[in-house]
């Protein structure tokens, strides 16, 4: 890390998603894009990987926050899981997201939005759409300004997490406990707690408003079977 004086970009699908199990022809268009490029690319790859170029590191496990936080990482190529998108955010990395499942797709869509990443469609992955994105983040400095900006505000804050931790524990041993914090809640029966209360209410204002159309449409059928029969004997 130390040694990128370009930067570094770090390329990881999480836990769920094997970059092992990517197509062959994704594989392929993934290794050309980031061979023309000049910074290091440490990327998280569960087997071996031929073809591999000079300046792609391919590691089975990663230590993702340890490399998010390292000042030379400019890029965090992505998923977009909810805990690498808060990692990347805290650490003030901009993220290339490549979305599977799940909110992955809306985690991508609402930073991009924002101007703190960009988001390309797997189906749609190839070399040069890879290697563009990944050269206008680097060279657009609106993306790695918002995220910095985004990760201060994460930071700002009165404690460390170590600092609140230990400010908790030594608040449970001065007052015996805790337990006058915890929600009323967890007494409350499965049946208010889950919401099927609120749901059968939902249910039933729904059969009553259908039962209620439904006697309308009858009552007008009745009066237009009436007012025919009424015009035939008229006629008549």
């Amino acid at each position: 890390m130390d040694a990128g004086k370009k930067g570094v970009i770090l390329f990881s699908l999480g836990t769920n998603v094997k970059s092992s199990h990517l197509k062959l022809e994704i594989k392929t268009a993934l290794l050309k894009a980031l061979g023309r490029l000049d910074q290091t690319v440490v990327w998280k790859f569960e087997s071996n990987l031929t073809g591999v170029p000079e300046n792609v590191l391919i590691r089975q496990w990663l230590p993702q926050t340890e490399i998010l936080a390292h000042p030379n990482t400019k890029l965090f190529i992505s998923h977009g899981g909810g805990l690498s998108t808060i990692e990347s955010a805290y650490y003030g990395v901009p993220v290339l997201g490549i979305p599977f499942f799940g909110d992955q797709f809306s985690n991508l869509a609402m930073m991009e939005n924002k101007g703190l990443a960009r988001m390309i469609r797997y189906k749609s992955l190839t070399a040069d759409l890879v290697f563009k994105n990944i050269r206008e983040m680097l060279d657009n400095p609106m993306y790695a300004k918002n995220m910095k900006e985004t990760g201060k505000r994460m930071r700002d804050q009165p404690q460390t997490p170590l600092e609140r931790s230990l400010f908790w524990i030594e608040y449970s041993i001065r007052h015996n406990g805790s337990h006058f914090l915890n929600l009323k809640s967890r007494d409350l029966p499965v049946f208010i707690t889950s919401g099927l209360d609120i749901k059968l209410f939902l249910l039933l204002l729904g059969g009553v408003l259908i039962l209620f159309v439904a006697s309308i449409c009858k009552c007008c059928r009745k009066t237009g079977r009436s007012t025919k029969s009424k015009q035939k004997f008229k006629s008549n």
